[in-house]
């Protein structure tokens, strides 16, 4: 008896995933479409990626990222948003990053030194490999300071080329001292 309604019950089981459209692939449909909203709602896409040509797809979890981002850190901050999405186990960033395209902005907006400083401590914030609360941020007519200390030259360097990214940067001086393990 206990086996005829095993059998029944995986009979049951099969017939509905046959006659569902999709199968058990429709709960992945709907995880994939909340990790493409949950990215694009996010608020550095909103804020910092707005002006880039980015397109986020999501098939079984696995997001990728193809279109054109503005700058390294562009492409970078995106990797980390679509990383720290609820639900997407892997990133796949297919960007391309626009060559000799310089920063658009308007003429009537000056970019001030508290706006850098805002913008180099955010994209440190948001990068995985940077420790940002560890780096002090300084920025006095365009010229970006930075201080503190880097787990490594990797690192330094990372904070320097991240923050050389930034609209606005006329030039970077890394000051951060690399720890002694």
């Amino acid at each position: 008896m206990r086996l005829r309604n095993l059998h029944s019950a995986a009979i049951v089981t099969v017939a509905t995933a046959l006659i569902l459209p999709g199968g058990f692939a429709l709960g992945a449909s709907d995880l994939d479409s909340r990790i493409e909203a949950s990215a694009k709602a996010s608020y550095n896409f909103k804020t910092y990626l707005k002006d880039d040509s980015i397109k986020i797809q999501s098939a079984d979890g696995v997001v990728t990222l193809t279109g054109r981002a503005d700058s390294e850190a562009h492409k970078e901050l995106v990797g980390v948003v679509a990383k720290d999405v609820e639900g997407g186990r892997t990133v796949r960033n297919q960007l391309v990053v626009a060559a000799g395209e310089p920063a658009v902005q308007p003429l009537t907006e000056k970019v001030d030194d508290a706006s850098i400083t805002a913008q180099v401590k955010t994209v440190l914030l948001f990068h995985k490999s940077t420790h940002a609360l560890a780096t002090k941020v300084a920025t006095t007519k365009g010229v970006v300071t930075l201080r503190g200390a880097a787990v490594n030259e990797a690192e330094k360097d990372l904070v320097t080329k991240l923050a050389e990214d930034i609209q606005g940067v006329k030039q970077v001086k890394n000051r951060m001292s690399v720890q002694k393990s």
